[in-house]
Formats: structure tokens, C-alpha cells, sequence
């Protein structure tokens, strides 16, 4: 609470006028500093403790901050990739063979979970008004038909024409022995092409599928796609839930600290 405090009066807001736009920009300002999730949690609920304290003592109506998104925690706190890195992650799964590089495609262009990647057959590929598309199973057993780029169309070519995908059944993409990929098994594929291209060095959090599915989004925001054919393609429920991927994005382009810079230069 102290620290919201002094970030309160340096702006010269007074504690009591706080409403919930104020403690958005708070919450904001938190992960432009690389606050984890987490911690971001914890200063929240002191924070709410406050103002319900000054709601029963009737200093003020209402409490700002009930309405304010919760970041989530136990997932990554990156903000994915950026263009040059996903750029070579493609090189780097090409060179690696075809069924991972149909994987890291459908993860960084498509958008795909780990668990709906795994869950996909030979079935599930098709052709509409001709599109190649893959029909993923989305959370809550809902099937969205997707369409594949060119590039992922080439790759899936490739798996199709080995050995062991004739039955409709079979995993699209499997492990050595045929069997289907875990959510597991799709990580530490992530994670081996990470390092080889350096996206994650010794010592760092290896690259995650999340991430991927983060860089889908924001990448796809700054190519033109619109708000709403991202949380399509995303398969967002909550249209906030993408809003929230093209705040944080906006959030890091327009961060103060590149105008201070620029005006002390």
C-alpha cells in the first residue's frame, strides 16, 4: 500500500478520488516494470483491503478496485516473441524436420494451445472453398475450422507424404514410436528450438507454447489484424481477454521511458 501510495502522489491523485481507470494505469505501470503476476496479485488485494476499509467508514461510495482484471499467474510472463525471433524460430523447425515445423506453425501462426495441438488426427485435416484447414477442438468440446497459410499448408504436405499417416485416426503429429504427442512432448520441442535459435540462453525460462500462442496474437495485431478476427482466431470467449494482449502490447511501444530518453537527448 505504501508503494501505491507514493505512485498515487507523485501523480498528484489523491487517494480517495481513485477510481478504477487510476488503478488500471497502476496495475499497468506494475508490468511495464517487469512485476510478476503474482506479486501484482498481492499489491492488489492490500490495495482493495484499503478501500474496503474506507467503504465501512464510509469515507468513500464505492471500492475502485473490484472491477480491476486480475493478471493471471502460471503462465508466462513474456510478452512472446518478436518478428526477427519467430523469423528464425520457422527457419529453425524447417531445418529440423517436417512434423516440427507443423508444429511450431500451428502454435506461432495459428495460435493453437499445446492440448489442442496434441489432440489433432489426420481426420482433422481438410480443404474448404479452397483453404487447407485443420478442425481443432477448442476448450469446452467446441470445433472451429481453421485455415492454414501456405507455408504450414507445404509443411503438412511434407508429414502427410511419410510413413505411418495413411490412417485417418493416427495423431497428426506424433512422437518416434507413433503415439501422440503430450502437452509435455509439445513443450520440449518449444524449448529444444528455442535454444538452438538463442530466443532463451542458459540460465533463462526455456520457450514455452504460451509464448508462441502470445506472439500469434500480438504479431498478428501489429500485421493489421483487426481486434475482433483475432479473438476469432484465438478462440478468445471474452473479446477483453485479447483486448488485454493489444493493451500490453500498446502499453511497452508507447512506454514513457522512450520519450524521456528522447527529451533528455
Amino acid at each position: 500500500m505504501v508503494a501505491f501510495s507514493k505512485w498515487c502522489k507523485e501523480r498528484e491523485v489523491e487517494l480517495f478520488a481513485v477510481d478504477r481507470t487510476t488503478i488500471e494505469l497502476w496495475v499497468l505501470s506494475l508490468q511495464g516494470q517487469g512485476i510478476q503476476p503474482r506479486t501484482t496479485r498481492r499489491r492488489l488485494a492490500a490495495v482493495q483491503g484499503f478501500y474496503l476499509e474506507a467503504v465501512d467508514a464510509g469515507v468513500i461510495g464505492k471500492v475502485p478496485t473490484l472491477r480491476v482484471k486480475r493478471p493471471p499467474v502460471g503462465t508466462s510472463a513474456k510478452s512472446g516473441i518478436g518478428r526477427e525471433e519467430a523469423a528464425l524460430l520457422l527457419e529453425a523447425a524447417e531445418d529440423a524436420g517436417p512434423r516440427d515445423e507443423l508444429l511450431i506453425r500451428l502454435l506461432l501462426l495459428n495460435g493453437l494451445r499445446a492440448s489442442e495441438v496434441a489432440q489433432l488426427t489426420i481426420a482433422d485435416v481438410g480443404e474448404e472453398r479452397g483453404h487447407r484447414t485443420i478442425s481443432v477442438r477448442r476448450k469446452g468440446g467446441r470445433v472451429s475450422v481453421e485455415a492454414l497459410s501456405p507455408g504450414t499448408r507445404h509443411a503438412l504436405d511434407r508429414l502427410l507424404q511419410q510413413p505411418g499417416h495413411a490412417d485417418p485416426e493416427a495423431p497428426l503429429i506424433a512422437d518416434p514410436e507413433g503415439n501422440p504427442l503430450s502437452r509435455h512432448g509439445v513443450a520440449r520441442i518449444t524449448h529444444r528450438l528455442g535454444r538452438v535459435v538463442g530466443i532463451t540462453a542458459a540460465g533463462e525460462p526455456p520457450l514455452n507454447p504460451h509464448e508462441l500462442r502470445h506472439s500469434f496474437i500480438t504479431l498478428g495485431l501489429d500485421a493489421g489484424a483487426s481486434l475482433r478476427d483475432m479473438q476469432r482466431a484465438a478462440a478468445h470467449a471474452d473479446p477483453r481477454t485479447t483486448a488485454d494482449y493489444d493493451r500490453r502490447r500498446k502499453a511497452l511501444d508507447t512506454h514513457p521511458s522512450y520519450l524521456v530518453e528522447r527529451y533528455l537527448s
